[in-house]
């Protein structure tokens, strides 16, 4: 399997679609292998979390499951006993005043995917549906 078809695969969209995006950023940011360097990152953050959770190559996907709960088990673990010490009377809102704590999220306007679906329909951007390669909006993906 080429680098397209793989992270294609990881992502759910076709590898024509992605080599269309690999050849439109080499064009306009003159650099080349930008995916590949993506799918070499991939490799080795997917490696390192195997090793981290002391999986061997090869072992069973039922080992990899096996495995993953027990860590995310031990997470868990380990945030409720650190939620425990964030203010607030319910888990729910210590773990909403831990949010606000850590998201930094100031004032500002923020767009609903389904209000931004409704605007590109409303425009109908031609040339960025030509880019694409899609007949009309309900062709994306994220509509």
């Amino acid at each position: 399997m080429n680098i397209m078809e793989k992270l294609a695969k990881i992502l759910g969209v076709d590898p024509a679609f992605l080599k269309k995006i690999d050849i439109a950023m080499s064009a306009r940011t003159g650099r080349s292998g930008v995916l590949d360097g993506i799918s070499a990152e991939t490799d080795t953050l997917v490696k390192n979390t195997f090793e981290t959770l002391g999986i061997t190559p090869g072992a069973s996907a039922e080992d990899f499951r096996v495995r993953l709960l027990a860590a995310i088990k031990t997470d868990e673990e380990q945030f409720l006993k650190y939620l425990a010490t964030v203010p607030g009377e319910t888990e729910f809102e210590k773990a909403a005043n831990l949010a606000r704590q850590i998201a930094h999220v100031g004032k500002g306007f923020f767009l609903k995917k389904e209000y931004g679906a409704e605007i590109l329909r409303k425009s109908n951007p031609e040339n960025l549906l030509k880019f694409l390669g899609v007949k009309d909006i309900e062709e994306l993906a994220f509509v």
